[in-house]
């Protein structure tokens, strides 16, 4: 008896590490402005890179404003450029 439910723990436990998967669906999003006075900062650019140094971008729209989808839970290192700045 004891055996029989010792192996069907074990099938358990391996099913469900097979069918366990992250969900990217997280989203980042905000403004991009100017440090100095505060002025929105039309088509910035963002660089998205992830702890596996897997990169993925998006730019902002006219006034600013950016978003970027289907990222999974983690850490990030985000590039912000802009034409004009330093």
């Amino acid at each position: 008896m004891h055996k029989f439910f010792l192996g069907l723990c074990l099938i358990c436990l391996f099913s469900v590490e097979l069918n366990a998967q992250v969900e990217c669906n997280l989203r980042l999003y905000g403004t991009i402005a100017d440090e100095h006075d505060g002025s929105r900062l039309a088509y910035a650019n963002l660089v998205i890179i992830d702890s596996k140094n897997n990169r993925s971008g998006t730019s902002a729209d006219e006034e600013g404003l950016y978003e970027k989808g289907d990222l999974c839970p983690g850490s990030y290192t985000i590039i912000i450029s802009h034409i004009g700045c330093i």
